[in-house]
């Protein structure tokens, strides 16, 4: 079993994940697979255990003394150490840093857009906050694309997001990108109706 102890500074997980050679598939064409079969980064094990002080999966921080089990290419489960040692002998402790299994794009549109979910997967980018549109449950994780959607944007009449993404005169609603208030008033009873569904 090998288990190395590695102690940096936890602004450079990133770049240990990168220098372990944990690789992400790039982008296709448009969604198109140009890639055939997946063939693994020489020397990449087909299994390992990356384990450190903390774990940010995007929704809970900080979640301590977390491990990452990857098999080939792929993330294929987050837990504590304990639970995860019988999975591989390959394990790395990666000390007081902060692993981030997957990137998370904080503001965009994906629903609205009608953005390819796995086009975003395939970045490396496993979570999204989706900004503007109906609001909508969580959505993903386990190999998709994980969803947190914060519904429809409230803006002054008139005013971007519907004067730029469509709604001509300003004209929004619970089922648009976004909806118009001219008061704090009309701020309120939209945050009052979403709240109630």
């Amino acid at each position: 079993m090998t288990n190395i102890n590695f102690s940096f500074n936890k602004k450079i997980t990133i770049a240990l994940i990168l220098w372990h050679r944990i690789s992400f598939n790039a982008f296709g064409h448009d969604g198109e697979d140009h890639g055939g079969s997946v063939t693994l980064a020489p020397g990449l094990p087909e299994c390992q255990i990356l384990a450190a002080a903390r774990l940010f999966d995007g929704v809970n921080f900080p979640q301590d003394n977390m491990a990452v089990l990857i098999e080939g290419d792929k993330i294929k489960r987050i837990g504590a150490l304990t639970e995860l040692s019988g999975s591989c002998a390959n394990q790395i402790n990666l000390g007081d840093a902060t692993i981030l299994p997957g990137f998370i794009e904080s503001h965009a549109h994906i629903t609205f857009q009608s953005v390819n979910k796995n086009a975003v997967l395939e970045h490396g980018v496993t979570t999204v906050q989706d900004t503007g549109g109906p609001l909508q449950a969580k959505e993903g994780g386990d190999g998709t694309l994980r969803l947190l959607n914060t519904g429809l944007i409230i803006q002054a009449a008139g005013g971007y997001p519907l004067n730029v993404f469509g709604g001509g005169g300003g004209d929004g609603g619970y089922d648009k990108i976004g909806i118009p208030v001219a008061s704090t008033t009309e701020a309120e009873k939209v945050i009052t109706d979403l709240i109630a569904g």
